[in-house]
């Protein structure tokens, strides 16, 4: 049996059922074959067709589009109709995904269509129409049945028939509405049956479900007064919507035997999605990257990766493309060669201590880890990958944008070497498989921070070097949460809001950050269970909500994630316009995007107030001071630094400020970098219970003490306190004999907590324990120490690059204040609250804080001298940043303003410059330096 149109809670607020449960449903009641048709859009498709997969279901893909009237602009349609598109063949889906972008991106007014013309097979890439069109019952044709115009209708259906052909033409039968005599839709469908036939067009029954159940009209309801912001009494459906089962569908339309007949219609769907890239990422797709006659993209990234060695560490300290010059792609040999006999000078390399580079072979241990990370990423078949992320940082770094990989992508050699992230991960003992392991099929995906103010030109370099068809920001959706959907609910229920605020705040917080449901709130709130049971209006409103949470509520634009495609994007997902952001987004959320392939061309680039604000002291530094600060080579032992961070001096500084983790500083007293790090990855739930201990053992060496005296190897940083995955990971493979992907593999499956994973991981972890000598008492000691905390554990290689970009911000601010502060002020400009905290830390670093000046203000905060920050002009209300850029380009061309004639006479040349003008730059105090 065949369900030729359904929708899900994909169509927002427009529709009840989770695809999940609507499969689930259809299947009960006997249908083998469904379509999902979820209004302008395909956004559900990945999760239907798996949830198809899973339940022996024949899946259809499709959409419901809204397509431009040929006759008439009356009535329900109101000068649009309704048509579905089902995929006969992937080619078919792929015309369905580019049909909804021209919708959803073009033709957004007075709503998102198409027209009949954007149908025809000339449209369709080459192709003819892959697709099958379902002509709804919401569609025109529907009001000419209703009137009888035979004429018309046979007229209207021959139209659709020249453009796309009968074989690709579907009719859908009328449906009974509430208000309607039963016998004239009768009349109305027999009359449609009877021109199909002559036409031989095809014409079947489908109910266009919206809710599975007949009883939750009222959810339904309650869901369209959310959309329509009203309430619920205001919503008169025109119909049942629920899911009718065979006998039922049957008994409808028992007076045309052939409308359930789908078997024919049913065979000519044989679309196949792939959604298993998730589980096989080296067949997914890859970003182009252009090479030359002869290159590769293994060598090349070798290429890359090696010049990345001389810039890194050799003492003659010069740009990636001056070494390029001296090692040319064709000399890769060579300059592998010569990079294993690379000279050191531990003095260039100022972040390291000195002793580190004493050590014999030191520059062995990077070819090596080099040499290991190729292999795997040369394996996966990911250097591609690598090469376009290194492209993009490379950019970054020479148009002087602070950016720098966050999350398991800083942990590779690879990517430090090529500008991607700041940690060094051999000094700092990251293991790469932490990243990318060799026994797991996922592909990498490297998080990019930047520089907020310059993240639209990062991504603008993308759309320029691969095409703006092929370069999108990806969408996301937002969830109706327990919280929200109870006071959404109330309120289109017309129920108090003041009792909804008090409902919701019922609504119990799991543990370790896991999302509350309604589930786990009448497990663990007796307050919650008693309210419900004893209130009426509380029931109400909680059945409801029960249902639709979950629910997809709103699209909105994931805060990072850039879509970069190997070919045009609609290819691989459908596109929409989002109207508050003004920029085009893929319909697929990350995950679905991973899952048909396309992840491995995700790049999360994320922008950073902080980087901002560094670039700009730095650049504020080299104007005013001569100074030239390469923050890649900056002492990490700089007392200045942490004698700052002692004394709790942490406003403005990444990620170390606020009142919580300054306090614990504090205590700390931190002396080296890996103490910086540290509290970014213990400053979290669950993992500062940890905080006190470490700061104990870090100011009394004594108390520093190992489970077993191997792991002071790998945990001297840390005081012996397991703080990272990456502990986990060493502990796996120094005592246990897991290798990095072995390890890598179990610390994952602990997080799962599944029983027969723990149990026989135990029986591993005991056996190989034993074998190096491990008492077992001394094991269940370790691993009940383990289990635990893996729920907390956090990430060696996010902390690392974030502890080093905290460290830099504290940098800038020990030893250049006056800048640092200037830029930081410059940032939260607009911002009252974060403004008066940091005039109120200059005036505790005794720097003054002037009035605006026009002989020295510029737009924004401008520093006079180490003591002295003057405010900027743009802080003026009433001022133009016309009249603002007049003043400041004049006073550099013409000089200081001597009077306030000079200052009148040179402003007429700007003639919206007046006496309001004047006026607030008098109140503001910017005219009190002119001499009389």
């Amino acid at each position: 049996m065949l369900l030729l149109r359904s929708y899900s809670h994909f169509s927002l607020l427009s529709a009840i059922p989770k695809v999940s449960a609507l499969i689930i449903r259809a299947k009960e009641l006997g249908y083998t074959t469904i379509a999902l048709t979820d209004e302008d859009t395909t956004a559900g498709l990945v999760d239907f067709w798996d949830n198809c997969v899973k339940h022996g279901i024949k899946p259809i893909l499709g959409t419901t589009l809204n397509i431009k009237n040929l006759s008439s602009s009356y009535g329900r349609t109101s000068g649009f109709s309704k048509i579905a598109l089902l995929a006969r063949d992937y080619i078919g889906y792929q015309q369905i995904l580019r049909l909804v972008t021209l919708a959803r991106t073009v033709n957004d007014q007075p709503k998102y269509h198409i027209n009949l013309s954007d149908l025809t097979p000339a449209k369709q890439a080459g192709f003819g129409c892959n697709f099958t069109t379902v002509i709804t019952a919401d569609h025109e044709l529907s009001q000419l049945l209703m009137a009888g115009d035979s004429k018309q209708s046979e007229s209207l259906i021959q139209t659709y028939i020249k453009t796309l052909t009968k074989e690709n033409l579907v009719i859908e039968l009328l449906v009974p509405f509430f208000d309607q005599d039963a016998e004239a839709v009768k009349k109305a469908n027999i009359l449609l049956a009877s021109i199909c036939d002559k036409l031989e067009v095809k014409y079947l029954a489908s109910p266009a479900a919206r809710y599975l159940e007949q009883g939750d009209d009222e959810p339904f309801r309650a869901v369209l007064a959310i959309k329509k912001q009203v309430r619920i009494d205001s919503i008169k459906l025109e119909r049942s919507f629920h899911l009718p089962g065979a006998q039922e569908l049957a008994q409808m339309y028992d007076y045309l035997p052939k409308a359930t007949d789908w078997q024919t219609l049913d065979k000519t769907f044989n679309c196949t999605l792939r959604t298993d890239y998730a589980d096989k990422a080296g067949e997914a797709y890859f970003p182009p990257v252009d090479l030359l006659d002869g290159q590769t993209y293994d060598d090349l990234l070798k290429w890359e990766t090696y010049i990345g060695l001389l810039v890194r560490f050799h003492p003659i300290q010069q740009s990636r493309q001056k070494w390029k010059l001296v090692y040319p792609y064709a000399s890769i040999d060579k300059l592998v060669i010569d990079c294993q006999n690379m000279p050191i000078d531990p003095a260039v390399l100022k972040s390291y201590p000195l002793s580190y580079w004493t050590e014999p072979n030191r520059i062995a241990e990077y070819i090596t880890q080099v040499e290991t990370e190729l292999k795997i990423i040369r394996d996966k078949g990911y250097s591609s990958y690598f090469l376009v992320v290194g492209d993009l940082a490379q950019y970054c770094k020479d148009s002087n944008i602070m950016a720098s990989a966050r999350g398991s992508g800083a942990g590779s050699l690879i990517g430090y070497l090529n500008n991607i992230s700041t940690a060094d991960t051999v000094f700092y003992q990251i293991p790469f498989e932490r990243f990318l392991n060799p026994l797991r099929p996922s592909a990498p995906d490297v998080d990019l921070d930047v520089a907020d103010d310059k993240r639209e030109q990062v991504i603008q370099y993308l759309v320029t070097k691969y095409g703006a068809n092929r370069v999108s920001q990806i969408g996301t959706y937002g969830t109706m949460a327990p919280r929200a959907a109870i006071r959404d609910i109330g309120r289109v229920l017309g129920v108090n809001y003041r009792k909804c605020d008090q409902l919701s705040k019922l609504i119990p917080m799991p543990p370790f950050g896991k999302k509350p449901t309604f589930k786990y709130t009448f497990e663990n709130s007796a307050e919650f269970n008693q309210v419900y049971e004893n209130d009426d209006d509380v029931a109400r409103i909680v059945n409801i909500a029960k249902l639709i949470e979950g629910n997809y509520r709103h699209s909105s634009v994931h805060a990072a994630g850039v879509m970069v495609t190997p070919t045009p994007t609609t290819d691989h997902t459908a596109l929409q316009w989002d109207r508050e952001r003004k920029m085009v987004v893929t319909q697929y959320e990350g995950n679905d995007c991973e899952r048909v392939g396309i992840m491995p061309c995700k790049m999360d680039i994320l922008g950073i107030a902080n980087f901002s604000i560094l670039a700009n002291s730095i650049d504020m530094v080299k104007r005013n001071k001569g100074v030239e600060i390469d923050l890649f080579n900056i002492a990490y032992d700089d007392p200045k630094v942490y004698k700052l961070l002692s004394e709790g001096k942490t406003m403005g500084i990444f990620q170390l400020s606020g009142g919580g983790i300054t306090k614990y500083l504090i205590q700390l007293k931190p002396t080296k970098i890996e103490d910086v790090m540290a509290m970014v990855a213990l400053y979290r739930p669950g993992a500062m219970m940890s905080i006190p201990e470490f700061i104990r053992r870090k100011n009394n060496a004594s108390l520093v003490k190992y489970y077993v005296p191997e792991m002071e190897d790998w945990m001297t940083g840390t005081y012996g306190i397991l703080v990272y995955q990456e502990d986990i990971m060493f502990l796996f493979m120094k005592l246990a004999g897991y290798n990095f992907g072995q390890a890598d593999n179990v610390r994952r499956a602990m997080g799962k907590k599944k029983k027969e994973v723990l149990e026989k991981e135990f029986g591993n972890f005991t056996d190989g324990c034993l074998a190096h000598g491990l008492q077992e008492s001394k094991i269940k000691e370790l691993w009940d120490l383990i289990v635990p905390f893996t729920d907390y554990s956090f990430n060696k290689a996010h902390s690392s690059a974030y502890g080093i970009v905290a460290y830099w911000t504290a940098y800038m601010k020990a030893n250049y204040p006056a800048e640092f502060m200037t830029a930081l002020m410059t940032s939260d400009e607009g911002d009252m609250v974060k403004t008066r905290d940091a005039i109120n830390e200059c005036i505790a670093m005794d720097i003054e804080i002037m009035p605006p000046d026009i002989n020295q203000s510029n737009q924004t905060y401008t520093i006079i001298d180490d003591t002295r920050i003057v405010y900027g002009l743009g802080s003026v209300k009433n001022l133009g940043s016309d009249i603002i850029g007049h003043i400041v380009t004049d006073r550099e061309r013409g000089g200081k303003f001597e009077n306030l004639d000079d200052f009148l006479e040179r402003m007429s040349a700007i003639g919206n410059f007046n006496k309001r003008s004047l006026e607030a730059l008098v109140v503001s105090g910017a005219m009190d330096g002119l001499r009389a």
